[in-house]
């Protein structure tokens, strides 16, 4: 039955560039929508491109009120078009709807739906039915208060819900299917969560202020973020919608030199029972010609200094990015050492710390357009990240890390590589993306590739299909684990085994209203 329900999924898309429709007043309400959420996109060309001082959908809707810097287009919106994912250009339009029409309450939200399926080696070949199978959806509703271009009010609550749900939690320590395994799992069927309430005024059109939980998001990276301070969990890159939370902050800004400095203050409540606890940030973003530059800083009572920089420009044709942020004082285990199971020589990995040390990362890339014709452009690029935080090829370790949850995706090597390749729009496919993505952990030579397929079949619906195949050595992202019987360990009588990952097949639902 669930290839069956593949077959008709998958099958829907290709009657979808006869069903557009171009009313006037469809594209009027498709601007407003857009406002907080855009127009979905393919997982890798989420809104992490959106420059050294891309700081998210709330961010920029606040340099909207604020008429800060009108900077040059992100890479999403090269590609991609006005609106897709790209908060800054979604909230100007929808703030000059607002405007036209002397609207002072928006309401609105999203709809997201997906059905992931992965096969792994033990799924062929056996009379077990197929596992794997993840069927979750969000719902996202906001309310956006505008009295006037100086006071703003916005709330985003979202609902959780997993379709494919057998009443336990699961203990399945292998990353979720369809995924990296960095969008957060939950062991309840539903869940309710603030995502955004905040209150924005300026002082005197000169200084502008962000009081509340709300998205800040920094880096230039498309697949890594090491300057992405105010974010413990990092961002997904292959997922369609991001689906952390926003933090508790007090924001502060103040433009000038004409809108090309930025100057930026933070405070970070978020998590926070005792006020000497508070974190803070500042960041400065200059813009100098085609040049961005970024310097930050974070730091915290219970955090880690964090010092970072970003500089995005141009080479001739090809857009260049790179962000690298140091650590310090990073309190947290680090491991070395075998494990063994072995009674007569059972051993556990040793930890260690880093306290002490000046810890770097370093993301570096490159993007390039290439003119396939008068209305197609091929986008191609590459992206390197080097994690001192990381693990070299000590994949004997990942068991241990496993068993004790001290993984984290895409930031457990040393060295990782990526390449991509998108095809927004080609020919006569309009509302047509093609996307290409490859990760290859470089470290233990593990490596995913992802293709994805998304169409705009209707003014108010997006439909989104992958298909994402796992190879190479054993490690991160082909990771298989089997360890026999251990009586003398607990939860280990039985034993343990997580299958490696093949392949898996997705499709996606996204309704902006």
């Amino acid at each position: 039955m669930k290839f069956f329900c593949y077959l008709i999924g998958f099958s829907l898309i290709f009657w979808a560039p006869t069903a557009f429709a171009d009313d006037d007043r469809e594209e009027e309400r498709r601007s407003r929508e857009a406002e907080i959420f855009g127009s979905p996109i393919s997982e890798d060309e989420d809104d992490s491109e959106e420059g050294d001082d891309s700081e998210d959908e709330d961010d920029s809707e606040d340099e909207d009120e604020a008429h800060v810097e009108q900077q040059p287009e992100s890479r999403d919106q090269s590609i991609f078009g006005p609106g897709a994912f790209d908060e800054d250009a979604s909230a100007r339009r929808a703030e000059a709807l607002l405007d036209e029409h002397d609207d002072t309450l928006a309401i609105g939200g999203r709809l997201f739906l997906q059905s992931t399926q992965s096969f792994t080696v033990d799924s062929f070949g056996s009379s077990e039915p197929l596992s794997g199978f993840s069927a979750p959806g969000l719902f996202d509703v906001y309310l956006d208060a505008r009295p006037d271009d100086r006071v703003r009010g916005f709330f985003r609550g979202r609902l959780r819900h997993q379709f494919a749900f057998d009443g336990e939690a699961s203990e399945d320590i292998a990353a979720p299917a369809g995924s990296t395994g960095m969008t957060p799992q939950t062991p309840e069927q539903t869940t309710l969560a603030l995502d955004q309430l905040w209150l924005s005024f300026d002082a005197g059109r000169k200084v502008f202020f962000t009081v509340g939980r709300q998205h800040l998001r920094w880096g230039t990276g498309r697949f890594w973020n090491p300057t992405d301070f105010l974010y413990e969990q990092r961002r997904d890159p292959l997922a369609i919608v991001d689906e952390r939370l926003g933090q508790s902050l007090i924001k502060v800004q103040y433009p000038a030199m004409e809108g090309a400095l930025n100057l930026m203050a933070v405070a970070n409540f978020e998590g926070v029972s005792n006020l000497a606890d508070t974190g803070g940030a500042f960041r400065a973003d200059l813009l100098v010609g085609l040049t961005e530059i970024g310097l930050g800083v974070a730091f915290g009572r219970t955090d880690p200094l964090q010092l970072g920089a970003s500089i995005s420009t141009a080479l001739g044709p090809i857009d260049v990015y790179a962000d690298l942020a140091v650590l310090y004082g990073l309190e947290r285990d680090f491991w070395r050492g075998e494990l063994s199971f072995d009674e007569s020589g059972f051993s556990i990995p040793e930890s260690y710390r880093r306290d002490d040390e000046w810890i770097p990362q370093l993301v570096v890339g490159g993007e390039w357009g290439a003119r396939l014709g008068d209305q197609t452009t091929l986008f191609v690029g590459a992206e390197y990240f080097f994690n001192d935080t990381g693990y070299g090829d000590d994949t004997d370790l990942y068991p241990w890390l496993f068993l004790n949850g001290d993984v984290r995706p895409l930031y457990l090597g040393r060295h990782y590589g990526a390449v991509f390749a998108a095809l927004p729009n080609p020919g006569s496919l309009q509302r047509t993306t093609f996307s290409l993505s490859g990760l290859s952990n470089l470290s233990d030579q593990s490596w995913l590739m992802r293709f994805d397929y998304r169409v705009q079949p209707l003014n108010y619906l997006s439909v989104s299909t992958w298909a994402m195949v796992h190879g190479g050595r054993p490690g991160e992202l082909q990771y298989g684990l089997d360890i026999p019987p251990v009586e003398f360990i607990p939860e280990l009588e039985d034993g343990l085994r997580v299958a490696e990952p093949l392949f898996s097949l997705g499709v996606g639902l996204i309704v902006n209203f």
